[in-house]
C-alpha cells in the first residue's frame, strides 16, 4: 500500500533507503575494543581508529556486508550497540519529502566539515535522525556521505581483504541481522514499515535492497540486543573462542 503511494505521487522512486549503512558500537575503551576486533578476531578495517576532535574517537571494522563503527565520545560510560545509520539512494534532501508524507518524525540534518590538504572546507556529510520509529535508546540516523564513491570503494575494498582473510579467525561471512528488542512492539513494527524502501517479512523481519536485516522482538529492556553474524563453521569459531577464553553460552546452531 504504502509503495503504491509513493509510485503514484510526484516523489522521485528512487528516495528510498538501500541499506544499513553502518551501525555504531559506543564504548569507553572504544580504541582497546577496535585493536580486540582488529587483532583477536582478524577482522579488516573499513577506517583507522581516529580522534576526530576533543571529544570524540572512532575507527571503523568491517563485518563484510556492513561496517561497525567503535566510537568514544564524552560522558560514554557504557559499551552498547547504540546506533543504526541508513543510507538513501539518492540525496538526504530528496528523501525527506517522502519521510515528511508518512508523517516520520526527523530533526534538522547537521553537516559534518571537513578540511581538506590544501586547507578549503567542505561538507562531506550530512546527517539527520529518525525520530518515534525505534526505541529511544537507538540513535536512529540518515547519513548521506556527500564522496559516496569513495565511502563505496572502501567498503568494498575491507569487503574483499576479509574474504581473502577467509573472513578473520571467526570464518566470517556477513552480519546477518541486527535484532531490537521494544516494548511496544505494535508502534515498533508499525513505525519502521513506513520507511521507503524497507521491506517487511514474517517474524517482524525488516530488510533493505542490501545489508544487514532488522528484527523486532518484544523484550521489556528496549535497544538493540545482538547482531547475529554468520560463519563459515561454527566449530571452527567455537574452538577459536575457546583457545582465547572468551567463548560464551552456546548451543548446536548458535554461540
Amino acid at each position: 500500500m504504502f509503495l503504491s503511494l509513493i509510485l503514484s505521487t510526484s516523489f522521485n522512486a528512487n528516495a528510498q533507503f538501500d541499506t544499513i549503512e553502518h551501525l555504531n558500537l559506543s564504548s569507553p575503551k572504544a580504541e582497546e575494543l577496535f585493536t580486540f576486533f582488529k587483532n583477536d578476531l582478524g577482522l579488516t578495517i573499513n577506517w583507522d581508529y581516529l580522534v576526530w576532535s576533543d571529544d570524540f574517537a572512532s575507527g571503523g571494522i568491517s563485518f563484510a556486508n556492513v561496517p561497525v563503527e567503535i566510537q568514544v565520545s564524552k560522558g560514554t560510560i557504557k559499551t552498547s550497540f547504540m546506533g543504526i545509520c541508513l543510507e538513501p539512494h539518492e540525496s538526504l534532501e530528496q528523501i525527506l519529502p517522502v519521510l515528511d508524507s508518512t508523517n516520520i518524525l526527523f530533526d534538522n540534518f547537521r553537516p559534518f566539515i571537513s578540511t581538506l590538504q590544501d586547507g578549503t572546507k567542505e561538507t562531506t556529510l550530512e546527517i539527520m535522525n529518525i525520530r518515534n520509529v525505534l526505541p529511544t535508546d537507538i540513535n536512529f540516523i540518515i547519513c548521506d556521505f556527500k564522496h559516496r564513491d569513495q565511502v563505496h570503494r572502501n567498503r568494498e575494498e575491507a569487503y574483499n581483504l576479509l574474504k581473502i582473510n577467509n573472513g578473520g579467525n571467526l570464518g566470517v561471512i556477513l552480519l546477518k541481522e541486527v535484532v531490537i528488542g521494544c516494548r511496544h512492539l505494535s508502534s515498533c513494527i508499525n513505525e519502521p514499515s513506513k520507511l521507503p524502501g524497507i521491506k517487511m517479512a514474517d517474524n517482524n523481519w525488516f530488510s533493505f535492497r542490501s545489508g544487514p536485516d532488522m528484527r523486532i522482538t518484544y523484550s521489556f529492556t528496549e535497544g538493540i540486543l545482538r547482531i547475529v553474524v554468520q560463519v563459515n563453521s561454527l566449530v571452527s569459531a567455537k574452538e577459536y573462542l575457546k583457545s582465547r577464553n572468551i567463548l560464551g553460552d552456546s548451543t548446536k546452531n548458535v554461540i
